[in-house]
């Protein structure tokens, strides 16, 4: 138990051996270091499970294992995140400092709960979301369908439009030639047209009209027929291309993450009572993410807390303390060197007066050489004169 309390002041980000110096605090920081283990457990469970669904396409085995490593990584990154929150908020006797410390690690908390929700809702709704998904399916796969055909709209309609051309002229030509048999035979029965029985001229007439009505058609019938069964064939062909091609589609899986993400939204849009659902658990997860933060703020001062704030003090103390004597320290360091600098200095004017002392010294003596050895010529001159 001393080990697991141990562990569990450690979650919450606490001093430890100041803690076991209040012991009316140990239960409130136990109670807030479960909170954030819990937190980073339910964090663990949640990628381990999205993880599961990415890897989909591996074997299960290497699914499996992946999901494990890197949900209990997630978890540990999850973890150390609430356990920062916890630990950087510190308790003041002025409460807007407290809080105002706290938005941001709200906001944080937040944004964590959202993406831990986010997994474990798709293991909730797992049913609508499976028959979600058989319809995006069927969707998709008439959408790729639907594609081939408009690939090909074109020139079938084309083809069609020819076909129907030629349909319809021999159909004209048809009717052209049963209207006028038709009233080639009432004249000859005198049922119509001039209404005599027996009007031959004007029965040769329309029988003639007839005649040519029916050899245009036939000469229509005999040009057009080839063209039709030839587009007729193409169409054929291309009916044959497209339920091949449409055949040849291979449906995606559609288990994977993203897919169901996308399948939740649309069951969240269109059924009212799973929309209402999924807010209660995305708030239900904000509120255990954020509740080590909600409970540290909540929580009044205590012990513990001026324990922390005079140990902070004191460190605080000391480090003044020490810098102080780095800076007083640095100081006389800097008046030592100037000192020497000066003595430097001083010894260098010394040194260059002395060699100028000496230069004139020197140039006097070879000056005053100079003067004698005139003086000894002009006076050897004269002696020799």
């Amino acid at each position: 138990m001393n080990k697991l309390q141990q562990f569990f002041w450690f979650s919450a980000g606490v001093n430890i051996t100041l803690l076991r110096k209040c012991p009316t605090e140990h239960n409130k920081y136990f109670a807030l270091g479960a909170t954030v283990v819990f937190t980073g457990l339910c964090a663990a469970l949640s990628g381990g499970y999205a993880l599961y669904d990415v890897f989909n396409d591996s074997v299960w085995y290497i699914r499996l294992m992946a999901a494990i490593l890197l949900g209990l990584f997630w978890g540990a990154l999850i973890y150390n995140l609430d356990r920062f929150l916890v630990l950087s908020i510190k308790k003041h006797h002025v409460w807007y400092k407290q809080w105002l410390m706290a938005v941001p690690r709200l906001a944080l908390a937040g944004i964590i709960a959202i993406v831990i929700s986010k997994p474990l809702e798709l293991q909730i709704f797992h049913t609508g979301i499976n028959y979600q998904l058989a319809l995006m399916h069927q969707t998709e796969i008439k959408k790729q369908e639907t594609a081939v055909q408009q690939r090909y709209h074109a020139e079938k309609t084309e083809y069609q439009q020819k076909l129907q051309l030629l349909k319809t002229e021999i159909s004209n030509k048809a009717a052209t030639r049963d209207s006028l048999a038709t009233e080639a035979r009432q004249e000859a029965d005198g049922s119509g047209g001039s209404k005599q029985r027996g009007a031959s001229v004007i029965y040769n007439i329309k029988k003639a009209d007839a005649v040519n009505a029916q050899a245009e058609y036939i000469q229509t019938l005999a040009a057009n027929t080839p063209q039709i069964k030839t587009l007729e064939a193409a169409l054929h062909v291309q009916s044959q291309k497209i339920l091949a091609e449409q055949t040849a589609i291979k449906p995606g899986r559609f288990d994977g993450f993203d897919k169901r993400l996308a399948a939740l939204n649309q069951l969240t849009d269109n059924d009212n009572s799973i929309a209402l659902a999924h807010t209660f658990i995305m708030w239900l997860f904000f509120a255990i993410e954020t509740a080590p933060v909600w409970v540290k703020l909540m929580s009044g001062r205590g012990p513990y807390d001026d324990l922390l704030q005079l140990h902070e003090h004191h460190f605080e103390v000391h480090r003044n303390v020490t810098l102080s004597k780095r800076n007083h320290e640095a100081n006389r360091t800097m008046q030592v060197l100037n000192l020497t600098a000066d003595d430097v200095i001083t010894q260098e004017a010394d040194s260059k007066k002395t060699i100028t002392q000496h230069l004139i010294k020197t140039e006097t003596a070879i000056a005053i050489a100079q003067i004698d050895a005139m003086r000894k010529n002009k006076t050897a001159s004269k002696e020799a004169l």
